[in-house]
């Protein structure tokens, strides 16, 4: 193998001369200047496919993801293309005694299974609910993610991020229940910690009045505007959320083919990926303009949550993702 530079480019060669009969020659030019992989954040109205139960209301819109991502690598691209090459060039590999080369079958790599538990802690009720990869706006002008979790098949932690959306330099915690955060200068006991939401309690009467006061009204007018809709723990709100989903025990079908489910008091709900390979999906929701869950690799069992709402994945496809309500 030899890595030729000029000016402009760079030369990977990999392979030459040789007398085994298995050998390859592969060349890759990459141009600093070239084109990279970027991923495109919004999503547009379903137009086609199998309908979804998404109660009262009809799907309609567009997705309202406004919020900064974590940055990608600029040559992640072609990166992957160089081991591409590799692989098929048989660098330092030979083939096995039956004349079959091993190696990558093709299919994507099953995600890693949760060892739970499911939950630590109990929730008391009106309590804040910050879902797994999403935000939540919090009194004082602060928020809060929570962006990453750990188990052990006995214990369970999770890190929160300062913030309701990402940003560079955010301070973490990793925290279990009975762990005290001040986000903003306003103090929150972990109550409990799930694989799919961590709970929060506002320890100040003010804040907990702050969270639970009602709106003027439960029409959502997108945009910053459905804050007192989507950061809340009144319950004339989340009564109203909970009626624009099937009863307990019903079916709520998201379609996996990029468009946006829209709910009654703001929520907007899609299926990001699904794997049928490995069975396993994601699921991104926003409110106000915020990411609010971003549920990556889920299974069939797997528990997720929509404005304060509970339910089981039930079945994945290339079509739809359905998922069974379990909670009132």
């Amino acid at each position: 193998m030899r890595l030729r530079a000029r000016r402009g480019d760079a030369r990977l060669s990999v392979g030459g001369a040789s007398d085994r009969p298995y050998a390859a020659r592969a060349v890759l030019r990459v141009r600093p200047d070239g084109p990279t992989a970027r991923r495109k954040h919004g999503t547009q109205e379903a137009d086609g496919g199998e309908e979804p139960h998404v109660g009262p209301k009809d799907a309609h819109g567009e997705a309202d993801d406004a919020s900064p991502r974590p940055p990608l690598r600029r040559y992640g691209t072609a990166t992957a293309a160089a081991l591409a090459l590799l692989a098929l060039a048989g660098c330092g590999t030979s083939p096995d005694p039956g004349g079959e080369g091993g190696g990558d079958t093709g299919e994507p790599t099953p995600a890693a299974r949760d060892k739970g538990p499911a939950c630590v802690g109990e929730d008391p009720g009106a309590t804040v609910h910050v879902l797994r990869g999403g935000g939540f706006k919090l009194p004082g002008g602060g928020g809060v993610q929570y962006a990453d979790a750990t188990a052990d098949g006995t214990r369970r932690t999770a890190t929160l991020r300062d913030g309701a959306t990402y940003a560079s330099g955010q301070e973490e915690w990793k925290v279990a229940p009975g762990a005290e955060v001040t986000v903003s200068g306003h103090a929150y006991a972990v109550r409990q910690v799930c694989a799919h939401r961590v709970v929060l309690e506002p320890e100040s009467a003010e804040d907990r009045a702050t969270l639970a006061a009602e709106p003027a009204s439960l029409e959502p007018r997108q945009g910053a505007a459905d804050d007192a809709l989507c950061f809340t723990t009144g319950p004339a709100v989340r009564n109203a959320a909970a009626q624009g989903f099937p009863a307990k025990g019903d079916t709520l079908a998201l379609l996996a083919n990029g468009g946006v489910q829209r709910f009654p008091t703001g929520l907007s709900v899609t299926v990001a990926y699904v794997h049928p390979d490995t069975g396993t999906a994601g699921l991104d929701a926003n409110c106000a303009t915020v990411p609010v869950a971003g549920y990556e690799d889920v299974r069939a069992g797997d528990t997720v949550e929509f404005a304060g709402v509970e339910f089981e994945v039930a079945t994945l496809t290339d079509k739809a993702v359905r998922l069974t309500r379990t909670s009132d």
